[in-house]
């Protein structure tokens, strides 16, 4: 996997699952795909550490880095990562916010919106 496939895949919400916000991922995104590359160039040399000699089989040598303390992206930046990377929204989509407006607008009225150019008052 390279850097541009992690990208799409926390923008997507691929690793909500985990637990950590799409921000601390892409914070940390860069970093651990140099820690990945080289444990990868290491085992390749034949290079073990010894902490990955005394860890128990299954269970990973080294722990995972500590993950900023950032806030979570805000709602639409999250909504436009989906789009970008997949095509259409998951978590909910940007009109959602105004339906409430919308359905307490009287039908006679909401015909009339048809008509309106776009981004009219």
């Amino acid at each position: 996997m390279n850097k541009r496939v992690i990208e799409s895949l926390i923008k997507c919400g691929a690793f909500d699952s985990l637990g950590a916000r799409r921000s601390q991922l892409m914070a940390v995104a860069d970093k651990a795909m140099e820690a990945a590359a080289a444990t990868q160039r290491d085992r390749a040399h034949g290079q073990v550490s010894l902490l990955d000699v005394l860890a128990p089989a299954g269970k990973a040598a080294r722990q995972a880095p500590a993950l900023p303390d950032l806030p979570e992206w805000e709602r639409a930046q999250l909504l436009a990562g989906e789009k970008e990377t997949l095509g259409f929204y998951i978590t909910g989509h940007p009109l959602s916010e105004y339906r409430a407006c919308w359905s307490s607008t009287p039908p006679s009225r909401r015909k009339s919106c048809h008509s309106m150019p776009d981004k009219s008052p």
